[in-house]
């Protein structure tokens, strides 16, 4: 039956006679789930009370033919009689005049036409009596009427209520269905992706969340299994001062034990010590990777977790006893994604009691890691990423096999040999199965020049895999070649741990001074680069990595990749950088080399391809640990491909993992303005009020972003209302905020996109005036004199962005350009010129849709070509 025939069926004074406008095209579309609202001109749900009762009426009359006396009650409860009646046929009368005559049917009861009104209810309820659960919950775009309240009529509030719940599990009946067929099916993969919906649906369904534990721990993601229970838990207990059941807890009580033991097929080496490489110091205020920058601070939203640690005897390791006690310790079961081909170097475990050669360990995991690298007979884990992980809690061999997918681990420990010497103990180890492959014969040094011993380690480790694996590589496992100086590798590794807590300055103090040290260690100088780019020294970047090129035989293969991508950075070229960690990614599978990949895709555009390198990482464990970054990433894509509800559950994910931090904030506030959930959107605005500022977001920033996208959206006022927040915030200021740069910017910004030009236009003046340098400021001015029709300025600053001859500017200046000419109406030429800045390195503007100035070229095809996800 169709749609239409069900709804005459229902609605109509005499069942089974056609409308009157039966054939009539349906010229008005009605959106109830998720919101109220008319789709086009007709404005949105918030607005004058006579909008919002027009909009009450058509709610009303989607449950199918009311009396007039009924509609009175529920929309002017407090008025007389002659009023209220007058009132709802002048309402009657405007929603024909504006949208046809048969919009509305019948005299003493009124129904809505279905051949001249379409409304998402009646196709929710269609899909599901044709047993389509699925489009019914695609339909389903969120409670009944959300956001929308009359005020001042309590029937109505009661009747919106009761429609709202029996919808709501009309679309949880939706979701059991399909979770359901895919158990029966047996496709956890399907059924953790309706479990999830259930849970939206239903928060507190215990029940629901059983399963969507029971399908991600079946598909292969039990970390995202604890995360869902982890957020049931807080919820729970936070609403309703509840734990979950004990049956809840017993499942996920086993899954956590079995990711304990899963894959940890020998006991490790004593693990190494969560400290300073530099000063032997042990604490459990471990800094997260790529972190906020806090020395010693651990990741928002995880826990502090102290450090243990273990000690096995040199006897007990050369002997091979361990590899006979994985079974009696039940660490058997590994994960079947462990490459075969895939090696990774564990740190050197430092037994000696002696602090100061804690480094001695790192260093010869780095060595043998290059080496390896360098023969090409298989995939080795970087050094940098063995680091990364270790950083975030023990990095025993286990736990690098589970973490980077290495089936095959090389660990060792250093010892006291009598006085004056210390000796590397090194074996290869299957993590699969905890056998030993291979032990290494030991290797003696000096202590007072343990480096003869490192250099010689290599090789014999190299020879022993080489032996294993490829018989034809033995000549290239025997390279020789000479480690840096003990004194320099140290300083490098300080600079490391800097660069990792992103103190770039003082990690450049410590590169330097390694590279002063051992000229012929040219690593350090690598990084002194990059760090150069975090402070805004492009040119001396530049020159360094001019110098490197010229000694590319010096860095290992994950190095020179990185060398060619910063070289690509420096130039402009997004498609080398593109290419460089493609080879950075395939070097090191699994790694943080992932995450820069899927970064790079998108900044070409390629959001699918970046959404397909990011499901290859676990964000909570390993190097992206502290990184809420990823979820920028993830949440990009997502908004670039026009899937804001997928976005929306990947800000949430974000948002579970640091639930204090204001950039995965300002995720779900973006991934909600593009929905329209404007409540949603103000309560989250609300929230930015309450958490600590990051020293790259505040609440001002969600407020502008969530004003921006509004606006691109189709939410006028909703916009200006969140705009208006931001500004206010911002004036709010103290006076030692308020006075700085970035304030003044961003109260600049605010002006003008509250079309306030001469105020806005003052601010930038002063800015320009205090440095002259900086083309944001000349380029609002240019834009601030399009928009009031000063077009000879204009054109005169356009021409003037047009003649700055300075390097890595990377395309600013050019977008400049191309906002003025949109601004003045030349399409053809704002296009060509956003083409050129992406060729001088202009990333690709995933959010141009949001960019206020070039708002006319949106229904142009070649912006729209120019914009849209690559392939």
């Amino acid at each position: 039956m169709s749609l239409r025939a069900i709804y005459l069926e229902r609605a109509t004074p005499d069942r089974g006679r056609p409308s009157p406008a039966t054939g009539a095209v349906p010229v008005l579309r009605v959106c109830t789930l998720g919101g109220l609202h008319l789709p086009g001109p007709e404005g949105p749900a918030t607005g004058p009370a006579g909008q919002r009762k027009a909009l009450a009426l058509l709610a009303l009359l989607s449950a199918g033919r009311t009396s007039r006396d009924k509609l009175v009650g529920y929309l002017w409860p407090e008025s007389p009689d002659d009023r209220a009646r007058h009132a709802l046929s002048q309402l009657v009368y405007t929603l024909r005049k504006d949208h046809g005559e048969h919009v509305v049917l019948g005299t003493t009861e009124l129904w809505l036409d279905p051949a001249s009104v379409v409304l998402d209810i009646w196709e929710f309820e269609q899909a599901l009596k044709q047993g389509d659960d699925a489009r019914a919950l695609e339909l389903y775009q969120g409670p009944f009427l959300e956001g929308f309240f009359l005020g001042d009529s309590a029937e109505f509030e009661r009747w919106l209520d009761g429609q709202r719940e029996r919808l709501r599990q009309l679309a949880v009946g939706a979701a059991r269905r399909l979770m359901d067929a895919a158990e029966r099916a047996e496709t956890p993969t399907v059924g953790a992706r309706w479990a999830r919906r259930l849970a939206e649906l239903s928060p507190d369904d215990e029940d629901g969340l059983a399963r969507l534990i029971g399908f991600l721990d079946q598909s292969g993601d039990p970390a995202g299994a604890l995360r869902a229970y982890d957020h049931f838990a807080r919820m729970l207990l936070e609403d309703y001062e509840l734990e979950p059941s004990a049956e809840t807890r017993a499942l996920v009580a086993a899954i956590r034990a079995r990711r304990v033991t899963a894959g940890v097929a020998v006991p490790p080496l004593p693990p190494r010590r969560a400290r300073p490489l530099w000063d032997g110091e042990v604490t459990d205020e471990i800094a997260p990777a790529l972190g906020d920058g806090t020395p010693g601070a651990t990741s928002p939203g995880r826990p502090r977790r102290a450090v243990r640690r273990s000690h096995v005897t040199a006897a007990l390791l050369g002997a091979g006893i361990l590899a006979a006690t994985v079974g009696a310790l039940g660490l058997t079961d590994t994960p079947a994604s462990l490459g075969p081909d895939r090696i990774v170097v564990a740190p050197f475990v430092n037994e000696t009691g002696d602090s100061t050669v804690d480094a001695l360990g790192r260093l010869a995991a780095d060595w043998i890691t290059q080496g390896l690298s360098e023969t090409g007979f298989a995939e080795v884990v970087s050094a940098r990423t063995v680091r990364l992980l270790g950083r975030t809690g023990d990095a025993g061999a286990g736990v690098l096999a589970r973490a980077t997918g290495a089936a095959t681990v090389i660990e060792g420990a250093y010892y006291r040999a009598g006085t004056a010497d210390i000796t590397f103990h090194t074996r290869v180890v299957d993590a699969r199965t905890g056998r030993v492959l291979q032990a290494v014969p030991p290797v003696r040094a000096p202590s007072a020049a343990p480096l003869v011993g490192i250099g010689e380690l290599r090789q014999r480790t190299m020879a022993a895999l080489a032996a294993m694996r490829d018989p034809r590589a033995g000549g290239m496992a025997l390279h020789a070649s000479q480690p840096p100086t003990f004194e320099a590798y140290k300083e490098y590794a300080t600079g490391e741990e800097l660069f990792i807590r992103r103190d770039w300055r003082g990690a450049i103090e410590h590169f330097d001074r390694a590279f002063a040290l051992d000229s012929s260690f040219t690593l350090p100088l690598l990084w002194v680069s990059v760090a150069c780019i975090q402070i805004g020294q492009p040119a001396k970047a530049d020159s360094i990595a001019t110098f490197l090129n010229g000694v590319r035989e010096r860095l290992a293969p994950m190095d020179l990749a990185m060398l060619d991508w910063l070289a690509a950075y420096l130039r402009g070229d997004a498609v080398e950088r593109y290419r460089a960690t493609a080879r950075q990614r395939d070097l090191s599978p699994g790694s943080e080399a992932e995450y820069q990949f899927a970064l790079e895709a998108l900044r070409l555009g390629r959001a699918e391809e970046a959404l397909a390198a990011s499901a290859h990482i676990d964000p909570t464990i390993g190097a992206l640990s502290g990184r809420f970054e990823y979820w920028k990433t993830v949440t990009a894509a997502h908004h670039l491909l026009g899937d804001h509800r997928q976005e929306l559950r990947a800000a949430h994910r974000g948002r579970d993992q640091y639930p204090d931090n204001m950039h995965t904030l300002l995720y779900e506030v973006r991934a909600l303005a593009a929905l329209g959930r404007e409540r949603a959107v103000s309560e989250r605005l609300d929230a930015a009020l309450a958490l600590p500022p990051h020293r790259t977001g505040t609440a001002g920033l969600v407020m502008q972003t969530a004003a921006a996208e509004l606006r691109a959206h189709g939410h006028p006022a909703a916009a200006r209302a969140a705009n208006a927040r931001a500004l206010r915030w911002y004036r709010e200021r103290p006076a030692t905020e308020r006075d700085g740069v970035p304030a003044q910017v961003a109260i600049g910004r605010s002006l003008y996109l509250a079309g306030r030009w001469e105020e806005a236009e003052r601010s930038f003046e002063r800015l320009a005036a205090s440095d002259t340098a900086r083309v944001e400021y000349l380029g609002y001015l240019g834009v601030l004199a399009a928009q009031q029709n000063a077009v000879p300025a204009a054109m005169a600053i356009s021409d003037r962005l047009g003649r700055l001859d300075r390097r890595y500017l990377w395309g600013e200046h050019t977008v400049w350009r191309a906002r003025i000419a949109a601004l003045l109406g030349d399409r053809v030429a704002a296009v060509a010129l956003l083409r050129r800045a992406a060729g001088e390195g202009y990333r690709f503007a995933w959010n141009h849709h949001a960019d206020p100035d070039l708002e006319s070229l949106r229904d142009y095809p070649p912006f729209q070509t120019l914009t849209r996800p690559s392939e």
